[in-house]
């Protein structure tokens, strides 16, 4: 556990932490369970030349992966279109 004099102290230490972790800037961009709407996702990324990250939960529920797509950054604006075709909660 870290502790600070200042809260100035704090806030750079914190956003120094953030900065670092790739994950702070990700956003879910696709997920399904089925295998073949997850590649034609990946497909459509790769076509905008548009790097992303795939994370699959295997055993979401019985028997059945969830697969799942990340970006990162501002890649995020150009996929208003691209969420509402492949983003399924």
């Amino acid at each position: 556990i870290k502790s600070f004099n200042k809260e100035y102290d704090l806030v750079q230490y914190s956003m120094g932490q953030l900065m670092a972790d790739e994950w702070s800037k990700a956003h879910l961009v696709a997920t399904t369970f089925d295998k073949d709407e997850i590649a034609k996702a990946e497909y459509e990324l790769k076509k905008m030349n548009i790097d992303y990250l795939r994370n699959d939960i295997p055993n979401y529920k019985i028997g059945q992966t969830k697969y799942r797509i990340f970006v990162f950054g501002t890649n995020i604006n150009m996929l208003v279109e691209f969420k509402k075709m492949f983003l399924h909660y």
